[in-house]
């Protein structure tokens, strides 16, 4: 049994993952530039080990964002490269999650 698609479409240029959305692929269709925010533990309590997809349908860039109290490590930007680019962000302890993908 494959993911669910938590699909965000063409006119979403802002979207903060939901505890659904461990585990599945969220894809944004936008044609311009959009952000992906992960929130902190407070609000949707991911457990540690949760991992979030992020394809970029659009031609717009996404640019993952961590809100408040939130870390976020990238080994490059924090911004998907291309059209199709596909991301993800693990939380490897509470409210700190790493990067890897497609990034530019």
């Amino acid at each position: 049994i494959g993911a669910s698609i938590n699909a965000q479409g063409s006119g979403v240029i802002s979207y903060s993952a939901v505890l659904t959305d461990a585990g599945q692929l969220v894809t944004m269709s936008s044609a311009s530039a959009s952000t992906f925010t992960i929130p902190t533990n407070a609000t949707t309590a991911f457990p540690v080990g949760a991992t979030l997809t992020i394809i970029q349908l659009g031609t717009g860039q996404i640019t993952l964002t961590a809100a408040g109290g939130v870390t976020l490590d990238t080994p490059s930007s924090a911004t998907t490269r291309a059209q199709y680019s596909t991301v993800s962000v693990i939380q490897v302890a509470a409210n700190v999650w790493v990067a890897g993908g497609d990034l530019t």
